[in-house]
C-alpha cells in the first residue's frame, strides 16, 4: 500500500532545567526549567500539527527556621494548526505560597 507512505506521526517532548542552591546552606533554592512538546498527527484528516514552548521558574526562600516563602511563575506559547485552522495561544500561571512547619 504506497499511500501509507505519506502518513507520518511525530511525537516529541524536550525538558532541560537548571537548579541552584546556595553551599553554605539552603535558605535559597531556585530552579528553572524550559519545555517543548510537539505532536504532528498526519493519521486524521484534517491533520493536526501542535507545538508548545513552556518556561517555568520555581523559588523557595527560608528567612527564619520553619517559615517558608515559596513562588512559581510559568510561560506556554501552544501552536495548533491544520490546512482549515490553526490558533496560537498564550497562557501565564503564578502561585505564591507562606508555609510554616
Amino acid at each position: 500500500m504506497p499511500w501509507r507512505a505519506a502518513v507520518i506521526e511525530r511525537c516529541s517532548h524536550w525538558i532541560a532545567g537548571l537548579a541552584y542552591r546556595p553551599v553554605e546552606s539552603n535558605d535559597f533554592n531556585i530552579l528553572g526549567k524550559f519545555e517543548v512538546k510537539q505532536d504532528d498527527n498526519h493519521y486524521v484528516s484534517p491533520y493536526d500539527d501542535y507545538q508548545a514552548m513552556i518556561g517555568s521558574v520555581h523559588a523557595y526562600f527560608e528567612p527564619v527556621r520553619r517559615f517558608e516563602l515559596g513562588l512559581k511563575f510559568a510561560y506556554k506559547v501552544a501552536f495548533d494548526g491544520s490546512d482549515d485552522y490553526s490558533v496560537t495561544t498564550h497562557s501565564s500561571f503564578y502561585w505564591r505560597a507562606v508555609r510554616t512547619t
